[in-house]
């Protein structure tokens, strides 16, 4: 038996927590600190199940970093052929980086009985899954995810990824106002928010350029707001896309 082997080297390193071998769609996916190995039996498609394991591996990464706040990059480095029988393996590259440790918890409830009610890190890891595969076949869901993580890598913070997620969203519905209502977030919540980015006097805000002097940075209640929006509007949309009741 001939095992393909397909390796991409993360950046940051992800935290440790995230360490764990899953199955899904036939694959085998290891999750180490710094890559992701993706590994199934050959079967002459090897391009194809390569196209797959991308597209699993990018919507790992983009969940592992919406989870964290932070930005994630996945940069395809090997692939190998690892004959069984032989016990031999041929690996066309290779690509590694730094480490990077970090402090989690993970929380099993039990019931009396001994029955697990909850396991949150099962539950991280289906999410894991789920998300890579609705993000393969959606796009905005892809754009939307990967607005909110140029926010959250930018140590500056600035305000104009959040903004282009609204956008994104008006655009999909047909309207803010339908966004608002599809989306569960109130018209005069989203006025707010963009209220916040838009305005001029907030030094990390959309309109970069048109500086003031006297500005100033955004309150704690100002930023939390326009994340708060953002982030509602994402996980309402991926609800959507998981539940086939998004608009394409």
């Amino acid at each position: 038996m001939t095992i393909n082997e397909f390796r991409w080297g993360i950046k940051p390193a992800v935290p440790g927590h995230w360490r764990e071998t899953l199955s899904h769609d036939g694959f085998e996916i290891e999750i180490a600190d710094d890559w992701i190995e993706v590994r199934k039996e050959d079967n002459g498609e090897r391009d194809a199940q390569q196209k797959r394991a991308q597209q699993i591996v990018e919507g790992i990464v983009r969940k592992i970093g919406l989870y964290e706040k932070a930005k994630f990059t996945a940069t395809f480095g090997s692939v190998a052929r690892f004959d069984a029988e032989s016990n031999r393996r041929d690996t066309t590259a290779f690509i590694s980086d730094s480490v990077k440790a970090s402090v989690h918890m993970d929380i099993v409830l039990t019931s009396a009985d001994g029955t697990v009610i909850a396991d949150s890190k099962k539950e991280r890891e289906a999410e894991l899954l789920r998300f890579a595969d609705l993000c393969s076949g959606n796009e905005n869901l892809r754009a939307i995810s990967d607005y909110l993580l140029e926010y959250h890598s930018d140590p500056q913070k600035k305000l104009a990824p959040l903004y282009d997620i609204i956008e994104r969203a008006d655009k999909i519905f047909g309207s803010r106002d339908k966004a608002a209502i599809a989306l569960g977030v109130s018209k005069k919540t989203i006025s707010r928010t963009t209220g916040v980015i838009n305005d001029k006097t907030i030094r990390s805000g959309r309109h970069r350029g048109q500086e003031l002097i006297g500005q100033r940075d955004p309150s704690p209640a100002e930023s939390q707001l326009c994340e708060a929006v953002a982030k509602q509007i994402v996980n309402e949309y991926a609800k959507m896309v998981e539940n086939g009741m998004a608009p394409k």
